[in-house]
Order: structure tokens, then sequence, then C-alpha cells
């Protein structure tokens, strides 16, 4: 059970940790720093019941008060020094995706919490540890689709705008130095969590990779440092425990000119399975397959419902301290947080060098 739950940063990602929180079956006390001034006012106007400091300095310095979780809700570039300093007070951590700029970071981070005795989580959850994942692995290792699983993975949007969910108040979303990436970062996130959690691989190999950076729509100001990737394509291999080698063919681009796809699917010997991993409040599951032999159809099934109430910016911190109260969860946090954010990483330098890398959980 949390106690506490200090917030660094009052922009709009803690506006919805906030939400969440109110949604905890045990509502804990709400304290946010953030040095911004309207920030501060709109998030207390949000949310009456909360304290609001000035400072994160501020804020760590706080004497603690039983279980007290530490969400990191400003940019990239801020996450590592900003969890660094609330492992160090001595609290759990959630971290906004992604969990750093760079690997040695990310390991920093993950020393310092093992160390303390103290979890680390990261937000690329918020599309994970849902019901329907669970149904799609049973569906997979009950031989619904029969050997040979491949994944292909394709989501492309034509329409986008310049940048990574542009907003000119937030320019840092263009510059690499302070978002870490563009598309890849932002969204591969969550891909590869999914991925990791149903195939739970021990290893993963990147074969190669490819960032592309077209320009679409109204040009970026020429003052805006604007360096981030629109797509990124890769294939990878992901070795799980039982010998068995799943390759996956991934591409994402927030904007392209080829035009629109949506595929996430794994195929198999004897089958294929679709299904909507994204909440939509209608969610359903596709299995491809013969009803008899030559008799090709496509059986289409709700999927399970999750939690009412309980919707992707709730998820991270449900599940967090779900486990902190005991509780067996596929969160991403510790090591597999690790884990997932090196197998980001290993995409962007495979695609940046052109030189296959293998990462070992």
């Amino acid at each position: 059970m949390i106690n506490r739950i200090l917030l660094i940063g009052a922009g709009a990602i803690a506006h919805h940790h906030a939400t969440a929180a109110r949604k905890l079956s045990h509502v804990p006390k709400l304290i946010a720093a953030d040095p911004n001034e309207p920030a501060r006012a709109r998030f207390l106007e949000a949310f009456p019941e909360a304290e609001v400091l000035a400072t994160p300095e501020a804020l760590l310095a706080l004497p603690r008060e039983g279980v007290e979780v530490v969400i990191v809700a400003t940019p990239p570039f801020l996450h590592y020094p900003q969890a660094l300093a609330a492992l160090r007070s001595g609290r759990h951590v959630l971290v906004e995706k992604p969990l750093a700029l760079e690997v040695g970071q990310a390991e920093s981070l993950f020393a310092e919490a093992q160390s303390r005795g103290l979890e680390l989580a990261c937000c690329s959850s918020r599309f994970s540890s849902r019901v329907v994942t669970a149904e799609i692995r049973r569906r997979l290792l009950a031989g619904d689709i029969g050997d040979g699983w491949r994944v292909r993975w394709q989501v492309r949007s034509s329409g986008g705008v310049p940048g990574i969910d542009y907003q000119p108040e937030s320019r840092w979303f263009l510059d690499r130095s302070k978002a870490g990436g563009g598309t890849l970062f932002d969204w591969g996130c969550y891909d590869v969590a999914l991925w990791n959690e149903i195939f739970q691989p021990e290893q993963v190999t990147v074969d190669a990779g490819w960032f592309g950076y077209p320009r679409r729509g109204t040009p970026a100001p020429s003052d805006l440092v604007f360096d981030v990737e629109h797509q990124v394509t890769s294939h990878l291999r992901l070795h799980c425990s039982n010998g068995r080698t799943v390759p996956v063919l991934f591409e994402r681009a927030n904007t392209c000119y080829g035009g629109d796809l949506n595929i996430t699917q794994i195929e198999g010997s004897r089958g294929a399975l679709e299904w909507d991993w994204i909440d939509t409040g209608a969610d359903k599951i596709r299995w491809f397959h013969e009803r008899a032999p030559g008799e090709c159809v496509m059986d289409e099934a709700e999927a399970p419902a999750d939690p009412a109430g309980i919707g992707i910016h709730d998820r991270p911190l449900h599940q967090l301290d779900k486990k902190l109260s005991g509780h067996a969860v596929s969160d991403v946090s510790g090591s597999q947080a690790l884990f997932n954010f090196r197998v980001i990483n290993a995409i962007g330098q495979v695609a940046q060098t052109g030189k296959a890398v293998t990462i070992t959980h």
C-alpha cells in the first residue's frame, strides 16, 4: 500500500498520474513539485487535495512517511538525474518513458535501485499487463496457430505533423538531446514491452535497422532543433527459453508518404492472431485458421475485459502498487525495464551503425 506519491513535474502527464492515484483502493497523499508557477496553479486547481512545491529538491527533502513512490513526469533528459535523486532519497520510483537517454544511465538507475532494495518501474507498461495480452500468450502456448511463430508489426500514419506529438509549447519533443529520440523512444518502447511480455525472450538480436526523416506539413521554425526520426524499421529475433526463435518485422512511422498501415499480427504454421492491443473500449481478438482443410476462416471474439475504469494512464501506477503489495504482475520494472530499454537502444544503434547487436536479459 502506497502512503504517499511524490510527483516531479506538474504538467499534463502528471495530471494523468494524479488521476490514477485517485483510483487506487487506498488513495495516497499527493505532493507535486514544478518550478513553473502556471503549471503548479493548474495542478492545484485540478487536484485541490494535493500539496504543491516549487522545486524537486524541496520535494525529495521531505521526511519519508511509510511506503512512498516518486513519479518522474518530466521531459526525458531529466529522467536520469531526477530518478537517481529520488532513489537516493529512499523511495520507489516510477519513471515516464523512456527510462533514460542512454544505456549507461538506465544501468546506473537499476544498480542504485537494487542496492537499496527499491523498485524502479517505467511507464512503457501503459499497454502491457492487460488481460488480453495474457490471453494471446495462452492461445499461442495452446497451439492455436501451430509452430513457426513470426511477428509482423507495422504501424504507419501518413497524416502526421512534423515532430513527435509536436506541440509548440513542448519543443523538446523534436530535440534528440532532450527527447532521446523520435518515434522509437516515443512509441517503440510500448511495442518492445508488448513483445517481451508475450514471448518472454532471454535474448534479443537486432539484425537490421533504419531511421527515416520525412518532412510533411507546415515547416518547423528555423530556430528549432529538429533532429529526431519519424520512422523506424527493424528486423529482430526474440530468442526464448524453450529454444524457439521468433522473428519480428517491425516498422513504426508517425508520418510518412507511403500510406497508412496497422498490422499487428502473430502468424504460425496453422493460423494467425491479431488483436486490439491499444485500449479502444471495443477490443477484439481475430483468429485466422482453417475450419476444415482448405476452408480458411476468421473467428472474431471479444477480448477479455480489463478492470473497470483502469485505462492506459492508470496502468503503470496501479501495477506498481500491486507489486509493492506483494502481488505478481507483468509490469515493466527492475531487470525487465532495463532489458526493454537496452533493446530499444539497440534498435537505434543498429539503425545508425548497420551492425547487428544481441541483448541478453
